[in-house]
């Protein structure tokens, strides 16, 4: 799959994009209001109107195919190869879209199924269907059964004939309406839609009274059309949803930089809701690749009869995983007798059998974690030997791998006393590096670390510490956790933060739980991990993990190291506090705009600005802001974990817009009469565009972000800039005419002046008395920092 592809494969998301960009209840109070101006010969506020609706769709549907793209360029990363046996039974790469009908295709452990079809042949295959059904019991597949697409290994391997093309399969007739375009929300993006919905009905009321007012008043119609378009172009902050989009799409790029890819482009935010994180042990927080260090024999066994076994063990259940690798990385002799039947290692039984034939004796070997084993060791000096090699070594953080001889013929799971111990193999799984660091980054955040591993109890312990995770003697079993019942479940789960010897089914419980006490991700590795990423609010998994795993995940971390979270949070942290004061500015025009309209209406008087006024406005308080803030993004300084998206910016939005909005009632009330009953009104334009620049300059002080020298000569001259341009239209009468101003007198002019600098001298005492000084004092500074805007 080609960059052409991606673009081939976005085509069909065209027309939803559009449709959701342009038929939206405003975009028609829009039109409306556009063709009624039209009808009464107004076709300069018909214009601006006009250019302001197609701007808002053609850049939403832009802005959307944009982002849409990206994320199909990005996802080709992550395209699954797969292993497809040709006509002479050679391996050879192929991509998903390239399986057809009859295609022979191999499956082992941890692989997503991508094509519904039937075995071929199954080397003690099993599936988990949880995906398809919620069940996530463990299946066994034999010779002839079906597989369906979507379910994934969880023990053995097989070869499959595709019965059916991947998109013809069952899953995706299932989600054929889920895989088309849908934009998966996040949190502030559910935020920004509500808000706006909301508003878009406040805004029909509002109408509704405009219009009732206006005929009740024997007011002109085309007076009242024009009062309508311009609360509407004021009252509904459609830019806001596109400028979130840009920010989300700017993060993935930048993201990917750093090795964090995003299967879902709004996932940036979510790095920075994390408030608890759980980690897998193996490939997480230790190296994924285990080291022997030692085998441990029992008593006076054979050395030649452990390695025979162990390779005929592995020859049975054609295991290839990193931690055989570690045990055979000794062993140089090949295995020289026969296999008669296999039990495959699966993550939820901890251990696999092999029957074989060795030196013309048979015998049957079991190879799995040893204190699962220990229950099927009979009491006696074979049972003390080995609880005393756990004893020794498990609090070492050493990984432990028993291998056994069963007094059983054939390959059915242990159920009684019949395992002798042979050799006990002593594995090295060291922390990756930086570890501790990234541990303490995450903990100096108040994030709480949670350890979900199927391993023993004291090597989770042992890595745990070593790791720095706080409150590591509070760990529990999978054997302790099947005793609660559901109460003690949701109960005890948020109180112990190391979970052992945990089956795949009860990582996906402890993240149900946990999502109840908070926003919750998940970085995990293998296919035991996948139904808790699935689960997750945030899934995150490794690129060289389980396929199964990273086709789930949210995000995948391309270099394969936990250490690149950190910088992901902190972009995170830093277009979340970007979208907070761009959204800030927003809330601040609809606060002005709505209690200026309701001040006026209870002094008897109609909104005095025009559509072409608020087009100016909406310059100099909206789209300035925007452009100054994409070249100079705010520091992650003002981002507040704590709070709310509305409740961190809702406070200061709605205080300054009501101290503007007196201002301006104030300007309007205060000046002459002419201009009282005119439907632009000169001055109030002149102190909505101050205050609300002067707002876009207060913003980022709110929220505890220092202004650079540099920005501070930024906003003078932005503003030197702005004030020449206003000298220059209300001094040229043909645009002062085009934006429908008319020039005050010096009087007035010089009392708006009054007004205005009184209001921005009361606005930035309060900002830095009360909301500056109230956000440091909740918002101390973490002690690590990682800054991103080098």
């Amino acid at each position: 799959m080609n960059i052409r592809a991606a673009y081939k494969a976005t085509a069909k998301h065209i027309k939803p994009v559009a449709y959701q960009n342009a038929v939206t209840l405003v975009n028609v109070i829009f039109l409306i209001v556009t063709l009624l101006l039209l009808a009464f010969k107004e076709a300069h506020e018909a214009l601006f109107l006009a250019i302001v609706l197609i701007l808002n769709v053609v850049i939403g549907i832009i802005q959307d195919l944009r982002a849409k793209i990206a994320l199909e360029q990005l996802q080709i990363l992550m395209t699954p190869k797969i292993t497809r046996l040709n006509s002479r039974s050679q391996e050879e790469t192929a991509l998903l879209e390239d399986l057809s009908a009859g295609d022979l295709i191999k499956i082992s452990l941890g692989d997503q199924i991508p094509a519904d079809g039937e075995l071929e042949e199954s080397f003690g295959l099993e599936v988990n269907e949880a995906l398809l059904t919620g069940e996530s019991d463990n299946i066994h597949k034999k010779q002839s059964d079906n597989v369906l697409a979507g379910s994934f290994v969880t023990a053995g391997s097989g070869i499959l004939r595709v019965t059916v093309k991947p998109q013809d399969s069952f899953v995706s007739k299932m989600t054929e309406k889920i895989k088309q375009y849908t934009l998966n929300l996040s949190p502030i993006q559910q935020t920004l839609n509500a808000f706006i919905k909301y508003m878009t009905y406040l805004l029909l009321a509002i109408v509704l009274y405009v219009v009732i007012h206006g005929l009740t008043g024997h007011e002109l119609m085309v007076y009242i059309v024009k009062d309508i378009a311009a609360l509407t172009g004021t009252l509904v902050p459609q830019g806001l949803i596109l400028a979130t989009t840009v920010f989300f799409a700017y993060g993935a790029v930048r993201l990917l930089k750093k090795q964090v890819l995003l299967q879902e482009i709004n996932a940036t935010e979510k790095l920075g809701r994390i408030k608890n994180l759980c980690v897998d042990k193996t490939g997480t927080l230790t190296e994924n690749k285990p080291v022997l260090e030692q085998v441990v024999m029992y008593g006076n066994v054979d050395r030649a009869l452990v390695e025979q076994s162990l390779c005929g063990y592995v020859q049975a259940n054609r295991d290839d995983s990193n931690t055989i690798k570690a045990l055979t990385s000794s062993v140089r002799a090949s295995f020289a007798g026969s296999v008669f039947d296999y039990l495959p290692f699966s993550s939820s039984r901890k251990y696999g059998i092999a029957s074989l034939k060795i030196n013309d004796k048979n015998l049957t070997v079991a190879v799995g974690a040893p204190d699962m084993l220990v229950p099927f060791l009979s009491e006696g000096d074979e049972k003390k030997w080995l609880e005393s090699q756990l004893a020794n070594f498990a609090p070492q953080a050493k990984r432990l791998v028993l291998l056994g001889q069963a007094d059983q013929a054939g390959a059915s799971p242990l159920s009684q006393p019949v395992l002798h111990p042979l050799a006990l193999f002593v594995l090295g799984n060291p922390l990756r590096p930086g570890t501790k660091e990234i541990i303490g980054f995450f903990q100096s955040r108040g994030v709480r670390l949670y350890v979900l591993s199927g391993d023993n109890p004291q090597t989770v312990q042992a890595i745990a510490r070593q790791s720095g995770i706080k409150h590591s003697d509070m760990v529990v079993t999978g054997a302790e956790m099947e005793k609660w019942d559901n109460e003690a479940f949701e109960e005890r789960v948020p109180a112990y933060h190391l979970f052992a010897r945990i089956k795949p089914g009860q990582k996906e419980q402890i993240i149900s739980i946990l999502k109840t006490k908070g926003f919750t991700a998940m970085v995990g590795d293998g296919a035991n991990d996948a139904l808790a990423i699935k689960n997750a609010d945030l899934g995150v998994a490794m690129f060289d993990g389980a396929g199964a795993t990273r086709q789930i995940a949210q995000i995948v971390l391309m270099n394969n190291s936990f250490a690149a979270l950190p910088d992901g949070v902190d972009l995170a942290e830093t277009i979340i506090t970007n979208i907070e004061l761009v959204a800030s500015i927003f809330l601040n025009k609809v606060a002005v705009a709505l209690c200026v309209f309701l001040a006026l209406a209870i002094m008897g008087y109609t909104y005095p600005l025009s559509p072409r006024n608020t087009t100016i406005i909406n310059y100099f308080v909206i789209w300035l802001p925007m452009f100054y803030w994409a070249i100079f993004p705010a520091p992650k300084d003002g981002f507040s974990p704590e709070k709310g998206f509305f409740r961190k910016i809702l406070p200061f939005s709605l205080a300054m817009g009501l101290l503007t909005a007196l201002a301006s009632a104030a300007v309007f009330w205060l000046g002459p009469d002419y201009l009282k009953t005119a439907g632009s009104n000169i001055l109030v334009v002149l102190a909505l565009i101050a205050l609300g620049y002067w707002f876009f300059v207060l913003a980022p002080l709110a929220h505890g972000i220092k202004t650079s020298k540099k920005q501070e000569k930024v906003l003078f001259a932005l503003a030197g800039v702005g004030i020449i341009f206003l000298a220059t239209v209300l001094l040229n009468p043909a645009l002062s005419n085009f934006f429908d101003l008319r020039r005050p007198t010096f009087w007035s002019l010089f009392m708006t002046v009054c007004v205005v600098w009184i209001t921005g001298w009361l606005q930035y005492q309060i900002t830095a008395r009360w909301f500056a000084k109230k956000w440091k004092s909740k918002n101390p500074p973490v002690p690590i920092e990682h800054s991103i805007l080098s």
